[in-house]
């Protein structure tokens, strides 16, 4: 019988071997799919043992999958540039960085992508608040998620999507520095009640009010803007139920809001905006939108796109950029139909760092979904700790366990960390182990007696031992993987696998027989 080996069929795909691992296992594209997580200590060797393993696979795959890569550290570009060389795969990169052409405007990306939901002004605000939300996590560990900071960002959501609806009708670019503009501009009581008076000199033919209003415009955004769409005589039905919102919304609602609330809501959209008007993100991010680096094209052409951002060197500007393309790229994979593809490509999302990425909310529901967009996603991070760092003040643990629970393969490097040793045992399980004891009672009657007590197969402390390559391990990175309903050559719930840094690799399954003699 011929074993199907192109991947036509998205079935042909699933079951077959995507990463051959050192002693003849083999994580498969269905396991890919599920997702992998690799966790080590920084030094512990992840991405250059499991992780550089991994994306080699990947990249050497016939299928030529396509993905993004985010960089986080200044080296790492390098080394995913030499995996792409090794693969052969050269004509399918492209690179993000100050010194390339290509832009990102991920506003204009999601108001004017192809397919259905299109120019819906939500999803785009959810790509805002999610960029709000990382900004938190990375520089003050997150929001309380209270009922207070939850009115002030539904207070928020909709000043940026009434900013958006005004743009959009006014014919402007859309831009976080054209929405900052609107949001500087916009009318208070003060400025409403000018509006209201010279309106009512206009239409009594008075020339000096137009003159005074014309001015106006001239130096006003949000006035130049409302003033654009206002004068529209081509709206259809929609648009003119939209313009209603916006204009009852400008001259109703926030015109004549206390400025206490103004003040926040502005002092809340300006400071996500901040990063943006100047640096890579306002050259890069908030202009134009390159047609080479639209997401699509990692699974319509094999596109292998590294954003090559470092935290280093930009600062807070790295952990947006990343969050925008990740974004951009789970919102495009997740809108794909796999169904209606004739030969559909594999796509990959590796995150080196993922905890400074991760959101609370929306990484947990792309995971549970993502295997039937043929994804896979590849997180290293230093510990669980780094992941509740993540997801904020509101249930940490329980967005962390579900997160983890839809990652299929688990990868524990070497770890200091004693709650991701006891998770990791925790995960692999227990086993009863036979214990003997001898004791002699007060009247030198000695007695012998066994009982049987549930261990933990492999204890947290063995975690603090693997090997984490170099010179003096040999350049060996020694791991403990466990996939999701897999058992392994040895019987076990668990393979024990060392990556050779230097390219080969060996087995060393072991039993761990002192933990059982």
């Amino acid at each position: 019988m011929v074993r199907i080996r192109f991947f036509n069929k998205k079935k042909g795909i699933i079951s077959r071997p995507a990463v051959h691992l050192p002693g003849g296992e083999y994580l498969t594209w269905a396991e890919l799919f599920h997702g992998v997580i690799t966790l080590g200590n920084a030094g512990s060797g992840k991405t250059s043992g499991p992780g550089a393993h991994i994306l080699n696979g990947i990249l050497r795959d016939e299928a030529r999958p396509g993905g993004i890569a985010l960089c986080i550290k200044q080296d790492e570009r390098l080394r995913i540039e030499r995996a792409i060389s090794a693969a052969g795969r050269e004509a399918d990169k492209i690179v993000i960085n100050a010194e390339n052409i290509f832009k990102i405007n991920a506003l204009l990306y999601e108001l004017t992508r192809k397919g259905r939901g299109a120019f819906e002004f939500n999803s785009v605000v959810d790509l805002l608040m999610e960029l709000s939300q990382a900004a938190n996590n990375y520089q003050a560990g997150g929001g309380s998620g209270g009922e207070n900071e939850r009115f002030w960002d539904n207070e928020v959501r909709v000043a940026y999507i009434r900013a958006l609806m005004l743009l959009t009708l006014a014919g402007m670019t859309i831009s976080i520095m054209n929405m900052r503009n609107i949001m500087m501009d916009n009318f208070g009581e003060a400025e409403f009640e000018r509006y209201s008076s010279l309106w009512a000199r206009i239409e009594a033919s008075d020339e000096d009010a137009m003159m005074e209003y014309e001015a106006w415009c001239e130096s006003n955004f949000f006035l130049h803007c409302f003033d654009k769409a206002n004068s529209r005589d081509d709206l259809n039905t929609t648009e003119l139920e939209i313009m209603k919102l916006v204009g009852d919304y400008y001259l109703k609602t926030f015109a004549k809001i206390s400025e206490k609330t103004k003040a926040i809501v502005i002092a809340s959209a300006t400071g996500l905006f901040e990063p943006f008007l100047t640096g890579i993100l306002h050259t890069h991010f908030d202009a134009e939108l390159s047609d080479e680096v639209r997401p699509e094209k990692c699974f319509e052409e094999g596109r292998l796109i590294i954003l090559d951002i470092p935290l280093k060197e930009y600062g807070i500007s790295a952990i947006y950029a990343a969050t925008i393309f990740k974004k951009l790229f789970q919102l495009c994979v997740e809108r794909r139909v796999i169904e209606l593809e004739e030969n559909p490509r594999p796509v990959f999302l590796w995150c080196d760092e993922a905890h400074l990425f991760l959101n609370p909310q929306s990484d947990e529901r792309f995971q549970s979904s993502c295997r039937s967009t043929m994804t896979a996603v590849v997180y290293l991070t230093q510990s669980i700790n780094s992941i509740k760092s993540a997801m904020g003040k509101s249930s940490p643990e329980i967005k962390t366990k579900a997160l983890l629970t839809n990652l299929g393969t688990q990868i524990f490097c070497g770890n200091m960390c004693t709650d991701t040793n006891k998770y990791a045992s925790e995960l692999i399980g227990k086993r009863f182990r036979r214990t003997e004891g001898n004791s002699i009672s007060s009247d030198d009657r000695a007695s012998h007696s066994t009982s049987e007590q549930l261990h933990f197969i492999v204890p947290p402390e063995h975690f603090t031992t693997l090997k984490s390559g170099g010179p003096e391990n040999d350049f060996q990175v020694e791991t403990i993987i466990v996939i999701r309903s897999k058992r392994w050559a040895t019987g076990e719930p668990f393979g024990e696998v060392a990556f050779d840094q230097r390219g080969r690799g060996r087995t060393i399954f072991q039993k761990l027989k002192s933990f059982f003699s």
